[in-house]
């Protein structure tokens, strides 16, 4: 979209307002860019919307690897998937800043970033190995 576009998507009826005029600044431009540390412990929500909340598929003491499906539901439902590998420490409620209160799963990270095969990009020798198998496998 062109810059200031919303402007005469305003004037032709489309978008009510053309939004907030916010100055333009850019007062960390002289700021060394920081990692952060990984925390020790990740909370994550089983509502992320308006939609239909998770279910967790996990329980406490699972163990769970980086990019595991540990919530899903029916309908307009969006799957949660771990951030860390890790054991799950808690599941319970927890407050979430605009829908009130909701389930979560806690995770304890191991640091060991362990992610999930499907979540891996394919490798070469992946490629090598499907076809000495004979085998094609769906991506």
């Amino acid at each position: 979209m062109a810059k200031n576009s919303n402007g005469l998507l305003c004037k032709l009826g489309f978008v009510k307002s053309p939004g907030a005029a916010v100055p333009h600044r850019k007062n960390t431009k002289d700021c060394v860019t920081v990692d952060m540390p990984v925390p020790a412990k990740v909370t994550m929500v089983m509502q992320q919307h308006i939609g239909a909340p998770c279910t967790p598929l996990v329980k406490v003491g699972d163990k769970v690897k980086w990019g595991q499906k540990i919530g899903d539901g029916e309908g307009l439902c969006v799957p949660v998937h771990a951030s860390v590998s890790g054991t799950v420490i808690a599941i319970e409620k927890r407050p979430h800043p605009t829908l009130g209160t909701v389930l979560a799963v806690v995770i304890e990270n191991d640091y060991q970033d362990t992610a999930i095969t499907s979540a891996l990009p394919e490798t070469d020798e992946d490629k090598e190995q499907e076809e000495t198998d004979g085998c094609q496998h769906k991506s």
